[in-house]
């Protein structure tokens, strides 16, 4: 159901002019991280906090 309802968001995203979504994740938040990877974000380590990682999306 959560992958359904991010795919639906990335869709009103796009149709309004969305061209990236950004979140932060922590990193030793392992399911969390698969599920952003496998809606296909990228993942860095957060440049001012070593402990969350940045997700980004280009839509």
């Amino acid at each position: 159901m959560g992958r359904h309802l991010m795919e639906r968001l990335f869709e009103w995203g796009r149709s309004v002019g969305v061209q990236e979504v950004a979140g932060h994740v922590l990193a030793d938040n392992r399911p969390m991280l698969a599920f952003v990877r496998g809606l296909g974000f990228t993942l860095k380590r957060s440049a001012e906090e070593e402990e969350v990682m940045e997700a980004r999306l280009s839509l």
